[in-house]
């Protein structure tokens, strides 16, 4: 019951991600799912292409062929998926990028019900377990990976945001808390 006790939390976290995954895993390379399809048009494009070409040699632009389209999204999510293009060299490496992003929104999520509620540790480990159970078995949350657009981001951001609020305040938490509008700004215009 000691060890129970002890690895409690780290117990719920990593049943709470493989529910996640095993809920929204999607095989990349099939035709039966979105992710190869890059849906919703022309989100995907925006998103993809820069990124796409960064990883190319051809700078973070919407250049394809010889077309070149301006710019309408913001870079943020473009830049982070860079990463997943250069290592994996498939566009429908985005599934991966988004399954990490939501992962740390499941262990943000986790550390704010932790430091929002007090009480017994049992009965505190059973409520983490409870709420980040209706968070990975929500439809909207488990499907989320499968669609090449910045909702992720957004959601890890927003979560990171919360996080940072219900924190001790110091001065590395309210300098990271200062630049979460910024970075949302850069995913989204909207």
């Amino acid at each position: 019951m000691k060890i129970f006790e002890k690895y409690s939390r780290i117990i719920v976290l990593l049943l709470l991600i493989t529910i996640f995954v095993f809920l929204s895993f999607k095989k990349v390379n099939t035709s039966d799912t979105l992710i190869p399809n890059l849906e919703p048009y022309p989100d995907s494009l925006y998103y993809s292409v820069p990124a796409w070409n960064f990883t190319h040699g051809n700078g973070f632009s919407m250049k394809t062929q010889d077309t070149i389209i301006k710019q309408q999204t913001p870079p943020l999510y473009g830049i982070y998926l860079i990463p997943f293009f250069a290592l994996f060299n498939n566009v429908r490496s985005f599934y991966y990028a988004n399954m990490l992003l939501l992962i740390g929104v499941i262990i943000l999520f986790t550390l704010i019900v932790d430091k929002i509620f007090s009480g017994n540790k049992i009965y505190k480990v059973i409520l983490i377990f409870f709420l980040g159970f209706f968070l990975v078995t929500n439809f909207y949350f488990y499907s989320t990976p499968q669609l090449l657009m910045a909702e992720p981001i957004t959601i890890f951001l927003v979560t990171l945001g919360i996080y940072l609020y219900v924190s001790e305040a110091n001065i590395l938490y309210a300098s990271m808390a200062g630049q979460i509008a910024c970075l949302l700004m850069m995913v989204k215009l909207s």
